[in-house]
C-alpha cells in the first residue's frame, strides 16, 4: 500500500521482504534495491502467488535459475518435481510417482535443482500446494474440474502456484501466422478505415473497409498499412492516400493535437475514449466546436479484436512478421504489440469477477490501433447521437 511504499523509499536496510508482490506496483522492486544500496550483504526476498505469464513474480521467476524441489520415490527411487499432470491420481486422490504409481511421501527429504542454471544472478523457487502434507487432494481434484474462467484462475494461481491466462486470453505467434494469407499488391484506391494510437509516436493501422470478414476471403478487411509516425500532419496525408472513409484516433494523451486533427476532418475522424462501462460502444456527434467522440468499452473492444484473429477474420499479408520493423527473434513491433496484452480476471470492489486486459509493462500500441481500425470500419445498425 501507500504506507509501505513510503517506508521502502525512506529507510536503508540489510534485508527487504516483499510479500504478495503481484499486488504491488512494479516500481517497488527498484525502490527496494535502492534501500539495500548501503548494505554490504543486502538481501531482497520476494514472494507471491503468481497471476500472469511473463509478469509480476512469474516474470522474475523466468529471469531466475528456476529451482524446483525434487522428491524421491520410496519404491523406485525416481527423483521428480511435483506437477498436477504427472503426479496426481484423480481416482485415488493421491500424489503418486509417474513411473511406478506408488504414493509419494511429501515429507521425504528432497533437493532443489535449477532448471535454468545459467541465470545465477537471481535464485527462484517454485512450490505448489502438492508439497503440503495437509493438502486435501480430493478438494483439489474437484477444483481442477471447474468450468468457469474465475474458478480455473483460482485453481491455477492458488493451488498450483502457476501463472494463468484464461481461455481467450490473448494471441500467440501461431494464431497470428495463421492469418497470413495474401501478398500485398499495389494499392488501387479501395475505401479504407484507419486506427491511430497516440503516444510519443503515432502508431497507425489501415485496413480496407470492404466487409466484416466471414467465409469469403475477398470480403475480409485486408491490412494495407502498419506505420509509426512522428506528426499529425503525416496523418492528414494518409487519410487522402488511402481513401479513408472513417478514422478512430486515441483522444489521449495529445488531447489538443488529436482534437485539432478530428476537427480538421470532421465527419471522418472520431476521438476514442476508453470510458464506457456499459456493454457496447457509443458514438457521439459533436456540435459547434465539439469533436465527434467514440465512447468505447475497452474490455469488450479488445475481446472482439482478438477474436477476429482467432477466427482468422483479421487477414494479414505474408510478410506480417516484419511489420513495424525492429525485428527481433523473428518478429517485428506489430507482432510484439499484439502479443503484449493478456486477458485476466480480477475482482472489483463488490467482489464481482470482471475481465481486464493488461500489458505486462510491454508496448501495445498497434493492438489498440487495430481496435480503433475495427471500430472505424464498422457501420453500426444504429448510431446514438447526442449534442455536446
Amino acid at each position: 500500500g501507500a504506507d509501505s511504499h513510503r517506508q521502502i523509499a525512506s529507510v536503508d536496510a540489510d534485508l527487504v521482504i516483499l510479500d504478495e508482490y503481484d499486488q504491488m506496483d512494479e516500481a517497488v522492486v527498484e525502490l527496494a534495491r535502492k534501500r539495500l544500496g548501503s548494505s554490504r550483504r543486502g538481501l531482497l526476498r520476494i514472494a507471491s502467488t503468481p497471476r500472469l505469464p511473463e509478469a509480476g513474480i512469474n516474470g522474475l521467476y523466468l529471469q531466475s535459475d528456476q529451482r524446483r524441489y525434487f522428491l524421491p520415490c520410496s519404491r523406485c527411487g525416481l527423483e521428480q518435481p511435483l506437477s498436477w499432470e504427472a503426479n496426481v491420481d484423480d481416482e485415488r486422490a493421491l500424489v503418486v510417482c509417474p513411473s511406478c504409481r506408488a504414493p509419494i511421501d511429501v515429507r521425504a527429504t528432497g533437493r532443489w535443482i535449477s532448471q535454468a542454471p545459467g541465470n545465477e544472478r537471481i535464485h527462484g523457487y517454485h512450490l505448489s500446494r502438492l508439497y503440503s502434507p495437509w493438502a486435501n487432494i480430493g478438494d483439489m481434484v474437484e477444483a481442477s474440474q471447474a468450468t468457469t474462467p474465475a474458478a480455473l484462475l483460482e485453481f491455477q494461481n492458488s493451488d498450483l502456484g502457476e501463472a494463468f491466462a484464461p481461455p481467450g486470453g490473448g494471441v500467440s505467434v501461431d494464431v497470428l501466422d495463421r492469418c497470413r494469407r495474401y501478398d500485398l499488391e499495389d494499392y488501387a484506391g479501395q475505401p479504407c478505415a484507419m486506427g491511430v494510437d497516440v503516444g510519443t509516436k503515432l502508431h497507425v493501422v489501415v485496413r480496407e473497409a470492404t466487409g466484416e470478414g466471414g467465409g469469403d476471403e475477398d470480403r475480409q478487411p485486408l491490412l494495407r498499412l502498419v506505420a509509426e509516425l512522428d506528426s499529425f500532419s503525416e496523418l492528414d496525408a494518409l487519410l487522402e492516400r488511402f481513401n479513408v472513409g472513417e478514422c478512430v484516433i486515441d483522444a489521449l494523451p495529445e488531447t489538443r493535437l488529436a482534437r485539432e486533427f478530428a476537427l480538421r476532418h470532421r465527419g471522418r475522424v472520431w476521438l476514442a475514449q476508453y470510458d464506457r462501462r456499459e456493454p457496447g460502444h457509443e458514438r457521439v456527434r459533436g456540435r459547434g466546436d465539439g469533436a465527434d467522440i467514440y465512447h468505447i468499452n475497452r474490455a469488450e473492444a479488445l475481446d472482439e479484436m482478438y477474436q477476429r484473429f482467432h477466427c482468422g477474420e483479421a487477414a494479414l499479408p505474408a510478410d506480417a512478421r516484419q511489420l513495424g520493423g525492429r525485428v527481433k527473434e523473428g518478429v517485428g513491433e506489430y507482432y510484439r504489440h499484439l502479443l503484449a496484452l493478456k486477458r485476466t480476471l480480477e475482482q472489483d470492489s463488490q467482489g464481482n469477477w470482471v475481465a481486464k486486459w493488461v500489458d505486462n509493462g510491454r508496448a501495445d500500441h498497434y493492438a489498440h490501433a487495430e481496435v480503433y481500425c475495427l471500430l472505424a470500419a464498422r457501420r453500426p445498425p444504429r448510431v446514438n447521437v447526442w449534442w455536446l
